[in-house]
C-alpha cells in the first residue's frame, strides 16, 4: 500500500521531472542540443515537449489530492510509451549517453507509478 506521504512525494518528483523537461525542450540552445540528445527542428523538439506540460499538470494535480483514474492511466501509458520509443532509439544507436538512461528511467517511473496510483482505491473507499 502506498501512503499518502509516499504519494505526494512521487508527485513531486515527477513535477520536478515533467517542469524540467518542458524547460529544456523549449530553452535548450544549439551548443547543447548534440550534447543533450534534443537535435531536431526547434519547432517539433516544442511540440514534443509539450507532451511535459500534461505530465507536470497530473502530477500536480496528484500532490493536490485529486485523483482522475482516467487521467492517471492514459498520462501513465503515455510515459511509458515514451520510454519504449526512446528504448529502442538507444538500441539502434539514435540516442546515447546518461541523459538517455535518466530520461528513459525518468519516463518509465513516471509512467508506472501514475499506473499504480490509479489502480489503488480511493483514499477513504474500503474494499
Amino acid at each position: 500500500m502506498i501512503t499518502r506521504g509516499q504519494e505526494k512525494a512521487g508527485a513531486l518528483v515527477g513535477a520536478v521531472f515533467s517542469g524540467g523537461a518542458l524547460a529544456a525542450h523549449f530553452l535548450v540552445g544549439r551548443s547543447l542540443e548534440e550534447r543533450l540528445g534534443l537535435v531536431a527542428d526547434p519547432w517539433y523538439r516544442r511540440e514534443i515537449g509539450t507532451v511535459n506540460a500534461g505530465f507536470l499538470y497530473g502530477s500536480l494535480r496528484l500532490y493536490k489530492g485529486e485523483r482522475d483514474i482516467t487521467f492517471l492511466r492514459s498520462t501513465g501509458m503515455s510515459a511509458l510509451l515514451m520510454a519504449g520509443v526512446r528504448a529502442v532509439a538507444t538500441l539502434r544507436g539514435e540516442r546515447r549517453g546518461a541523459l538517455s538512461f535518466l530520461v528513459m528511467a525518468g519516463d518509465v517511473a513516471l509512467g508506472a507509478g501514475a499506473v499504480a496510483v490509479s489502480l489503488l482505491p480511493e483514499p477513504g473507499v474500503d474494499e
